[in-house]
């Protein structure tokens, strides 16, 4: 028995049930997700260091209006940015290019995570998923992702028609996942308190963060 530091808990075995515990601990409460739609890829560069100076630690690369080759050029101009600060970037893109954009795992949306048998990235990178029910949860939970993002808990503006699963469902559904799930769906540092509560590892974020008055305290306020 010893005590190790929590970023060194992956040099050591453990039993697979073990796993989702070990990263839970290394996961922070903020799961910070781009927009570079806001203004362009520069001026948003800006603001993601304000927030990665803020503590902001984990970050999923999610620019849907980029093509391929744009995308990965943003994608090497964000690792390198965030790993000046020690964050993490997880790629929601193909697998593929993780390694080339020296990125630290990928996020994968619901085609991708329907389409794989199997965990596309090695023990040492991230792989998360986006789902929405009980089906995908066991689907991410197969290929042994390493958490995942449960949406909608709120209503938003941005998927105006969805019909958001509410704290209660929220929380059921934590309770049966066997890995650390994210929070996403209208949601900011307000909220962080009721996602704890429900049984999150802590919430995901984009217009909450990037639109507020202060990009440092929105962060900040969710890592209370």
């Amino acid at each position: 028995m010893r005590w190790v530091a929590v970023k060194d808990l992956g040099s050591f075995a453990f039993p697979e049930a073990n796993r989702p515990i070990v990263r839970a601990l290394q996961l922070p409460r903020l799961y910070l997700i781009t927009d570079s739609r806001r203004g362009g890829r520069e001026p948003f560069l800006k603001r993601l260091e304000i927030a990665l100076v803020a503590g902001a630690s984990l970050i999923q690369l999610r620019e849907p209006h980029l093509g391929e080759n744009d995308y990965q050029v943003f994608a090497r101009q964000v690792c390198e940015l965030a790993h000046r600060y020690d964050a993490r970037v997880l790629l929601n893109a193909d697998p593929s290019v993780v390694r080339t954009c020296g990125a630290d795992g990928v996020h994968l949306n619901g085609r991708r995570l329907r389409e794989l048998s199997y965990r596309p990235l090695p023990q040492a990178l991230l792989v998360a998923a986006s789902c929405h029910d009980a089906q995908e949860l066991a689907r991410a939970a197969a290929i042994h992702a390493d958490f995942a993002v449960l949406s909608p808990v709120l209503k938003t503006a941005s998927h105006p028609d969805a019909v958001p699963l509410g704290w209660e469902r929220f929380r059921r559904l934590c309770e049966k996942a066997p890995l650390p799930l994210y929070a996403l769906g209208g949601l900011g540092p307000d909220e962080i308190t009721d996602a704890l509560a429900a049984g999150a590892q802590g919430i995901a974020a984009i217009s909450t963060i990037w639109e507020a008055r202060s990009i440092a305290e929105a962060v900040a306020g969710c890592l209370r």
